[in-house]
């Protein structure tokens, strides 16, 4: 956390304000803490985290730099150290290339650059936002933190909750703000962004998006296959680096078993600590082999890797829905992973490699292909790609990709508010915010909007800020530079050929796949679903008890529809459907148990 601003804008025993703030987030144990000069910092020590210093230029970095070589050759430098560290390498690129140095750093990061000399200080995060970064400005000051809870600790920050976001969250239940938070003092720096602010007015821009690199073209499609086969291979070896004990997401699909496959081979070339496998569904060695623990057992079998089945619990959930939402990470991406970081934790292991991400690149299934050939004339091609086995099925296939263009021309921008447990109250005062959608007219279209839609980033963010508390990084191969640049760049019919779909990612890690792998090719997980059921429906009983034993008086309910939510929560069932918006409602409440604040109640206007 660092804080930049004149002395007479900064509140007293600054410092110590900010290592308390660390340390009650539950990302202490802090490490540097000090002034220089207008610039104020304490740094955690989760891993990644650290300092580089020179001639006064000072960096702050919770950092992941690969491709070290290649940087080390670029750079040309002889002064640098011989084995130097991520804050020193992002330092070396600060002085070489000054703001444009994002562009040439791979890896995974979030990081401050404060210059005396001019008195500025330069942010960035990574194209893929894998590591968080938050700020906040007042009269004269701005203040940086890789967590929100921190800059809520700072006298003159804004802590009243934002309306617009609140409402739109709870209308919308996978709505991804941005910049907003739920604070109205409080913004997101977004992926692939890099700000300047100082004594100059504060500057934003994008310095990366998803989209073409130019033209790849190579002689066949095995070829492709061939270079994505050796990017990822890169990817997952640059992740390997730097821990104590590797775990691995195993739910058996086509990207968790690849990078499992390539990732134990060389845990155990290099005699590091054997690797643990997790999956977010019960282990059964005699499941059906259209079943996820199928899947996943065929992978522990073929790796030899020790497997745990993390599983939620009532009680977990219960704790974990009753947080404040606006000051821990988001349980709606922790329902499945908090059980694995528990037992992660548990384990000893630090770091977990995950192939999320893998569906909007690598391994993108074509949405959009069929479409984007009618629009561009290519009907034989259409034609030729429709699988029905019938003249009548194709032309029905044939008339629903048209309808499907039709419909992705004439629609609009986001939709309009849905149902949901929002007051009237609020309702009349705050604006439901713009949605932003997928549009499938193409390939491109399709790739770049659901990487901008903000799930990818959402989860990014939820699984950092959880992860820390519990001493784990999360590393995601199929999200490297390199790998989503070759994929945005190549044609488009590679992800759809001879009517499989994801056959890039299929082809180029075909020797690796246990055939279970290969043969299952959809992303519904009934068993998972199965058993997240129980707990979760348990957990939401227990908060409505939790509700009526309060007398329905708990903070925030002004916010809410308490009649519609409780009408909702008596009714019995023993099914997850329908349960999401009334679990927002229950997340965004504070239960009697928890500090209240004036500035938690909506305004009187």
């Amino acid at each position: 956390m660092c804080f930049l601003g004149p002395g007479p804008t900064r509140p007293p025993d600054l410092v110590a304000t900010i290592a308390q703030a660390l340390s009650e987030s539950g990302l202490g144990p802090f490490g540097d803490a000090r002034a220089a000069g207008d610039f104020v910092f304490a740094q955690s020590a989760p891993r990644g985290s650290g300092i580089a210093e020179s001639d006064d230029v000072i960096v702050l970095a919770d950092a992941r730099i690969d491709a070290r070589d290649d940087l080390l050759a670029e750079l040309g430098s002889s002064d640098s150290p011989a084995m130097p560290s991520d804050p020193e390498l992002i330092l070396a690129a600060w002085r070489k290339w000054g703001e444009a140095c994002p562009q040439h750093l791979l890896g995974d990061y979030a990081f401050v650059v404060f210059d005396p000399s001019s008195g500025q200080m330069f942010c960035a995060r990574d194209h893929v936002g894998a590591r968080p970064l938050f700020y906040a400005e007042g009269a004269g000051w701005i203040a940086c933190a890789s967590d929100p809870a921190i800059l809520l600790a700072l006298p003159g920050v804004d802590d009243r909750l934002d309306d617009d976001v609140v409402l739109t969250r709870l209308l919308a239940r996978r709505y991804v703000p941005v910049e907003r938070t739920w604070h109205r003092g409080i913004r997101n720096l977004p992926w692939g962004h890099a700000m300047m602010a100082g004594r100059a007015p504060l500057r934003k821009w994008r310095y990366w998006k998803p989209g073409p690199r130019g033209r790849i073209r190579l002689p066949t499609p095995g070829d492709y296959a061939l270079h994505l086969r050796k990017l990822v291979e890169a990817a997952v070896e640059d992740r390997l680096r730097g821990s104590q004990r590797i775990g691995l997401h195993l739910s058996g699909g086509l990207d968790s078993t690849a990078i499992a496959a390539i990732a134990v081979p060389r845990l155990r070339e290099c005699k590091a600590s054997e690797p643990v496998g997790f999956s977010w569904h019960r282990r059964d060695a005699k499941a059906a082999p259209e079943a996820e623990p199928a899947w996943s057992e065929s992978v522990k079998r073929t790796l030899d890797i020790d497997l745990h089945a993390a599983l939620p619990e009532a009680d977990v959930l219960h704790d974990l829905l009753r947080r404040d939402v606006t000051r821990h990470p988001d349980p709606r991406n922790l329902l499945n992973e908090l059980p694995v970081q528990l037992a992660a934790q548990r384990l000893g292991v630090d770091v977990i490699l995950s192939g999320w991400g893998g569906d909007q690149g690598a391994s993108f299934e074509g949405r959009g292909y069929r479409t984007e050939l009618l629009a561009k004339g290519r009907w034989i091609r259409l034609w030729r790609d429709l699988d029905s086995a019938t003249v009548i099925g194709k032309v029905r296939q044939f008339a629903l990709v048209a309808w499907a263009l039709a419909g992705e021309t004439l629609r609009q921008e986001g939709d309009g508010p849905p149902s949901g447990f929002a007051s009237a109250a609020l309702r009349r005062r705050a604006q439901f915010l713009p949605q932003r959608t997928v549009r499938k007219s193409s390939v491109r279209r399709t790739m770049n909007d659901l990487f901008d839609l903000g799930a990818i980033q959402s989860r990014l963010n939820t699984w950092a800020a959880s992860g820390a508390r519990h001493g784990i990084e999360y590393r995601y191969p199929l999200l490297d530079r390199r790998v989503l640049e070759f994929v945005y760049s190549i044609p488009t019919d590679l992800f759809v050929r001879n009517g499989q779909k994801r056959w890039l990612m299929r082809a180029a890690m075909d020797d690796l796949l246990p055939d279970t792998v290969k043969r299952h090719a959809g992303k519904f997980e009934p068993v998972r679903l199965e058993d997240l059921s129980d707990p979760l429906l348990g957990a939401i009983k227990r908060l409505h008890a939790d509700l009526q034993e309060s007398g329905n008086l708990v903070n925030r309910s002004d916010y809410i529809d308490m009649n519609a939510l409780n009408a909702w929560l008596s009714q019995q069932r023993d099914y997850l459907q329908g349960q999401s918006q009334a679990r927002v409602a229950l997340e965004f409440l504070k239960f009697p148990d928890k500090p209240t604040s004036t500035t938690d109640r909506p305004d009187e206007t």
